[in-house]
């Protein structure tokens, strides 16, 4: 079966593209088979993902918009409603920040896979083995998708994120895969300076489990992307 490898669509609204069929044009130049749909609580993004539609690429991820304690629970619902109805969303990944256990549960009750992802070393939670598991033992229906670059962070000798994988191996939804260089982080694999490290987990994954990879490294064009997927096949073997 042909491992499904996508990226992230957040980059391209950060270079102020909003029109989702030029989106989907860049992506699919780059050779993508899949993509995960960013979404966000910015008016040019929830503008574009409730008026267009991809048409090339199907069966996507969702990365939802942060919980939002400062509009109504309500309203946080009813956001991620309509984004997943009207991309046929069947999978969506949350960050565990401040969420109430309710939240959880209204998008549960959706006919969708709901995954959480483990947080970057700027957030308060999401980071912490214990708490992690707790949430995925409380909501059995709960997903996990492992943040290669954020779990490095957390511990560059990848100790941590071989634990997380370990824990998680059996409710694991996809894998985000993207490096650090320098001061930035999130930059292409190929890139970064810790592509061994991001690399040895992934091919450790890609030959135990056939999940999707999400590319979140920052990209500019097509041709950029196509050089990380090209890259990404060839290190993980996925031919």
């Amino acid at each position: 079966m042909q491992t499904r490898i996508g990226a992230s669509t957040g980059w391209l609204y950060d270079a102020d593209i909003f029109d989702l069929s030029a989106q989907e044009e860049i992506l699919k130049q780059g050779g993508l088979n899949t993509i995960e749909i960013y979404s966000a609580w910015k008016i040019k993004t929830m503008s574009a993902l409730l008026n267009q539609t991809f048409t090339y690429f199907d069966n996507n991820s969702l990365h939802l918009p942060n919980f939002d304690a400062g509009r109504s629970f309500e309203n946080n619902v009813s956001f991620a409603k309509k984004i997943i109805d009207k991309h046929d969303i069947k999978i969506a990944v949350l960050h565990p920040v401040d969420v109430p256990e309710n939240y959880y549960e209204e998008l549960i009750s959706e006919n969708l896979t709901l995954a959480i992802e483990n947080m970057d070393q700027r957030q308060t939670q999401g980071k912490v083995i214990a708490e992690l598991e707790a949430l995925l033992d409380k909501f059995d229906d709960l997903r996990f998708v492992l943040d290669l670059q954020h779990a490095y962070e957390s511990d560059s000798s990848m100790g941590y994120a071989e634990y997380l994988y370990e824990m998680t191996k059996d409710k694991l939804s996809h894998i985000h895969i993207s490096g650090e260089s320098g001061e930035k982080n999130h930059v292409l694999v190929h890139q970064a300076d810790n592509k061994d490290a991001i690399l040895g987990l992934a091919g450790k994954i890609c030959s135990e489990k056939n999940v999707p990879i999400i590319i979140e490294g920052q990209y500019e064009d097509a041709k950029a992307l196509k050089k990380e997927l090209e890259f990404l096949k060839k290190e993980l073997n996925l031919g």
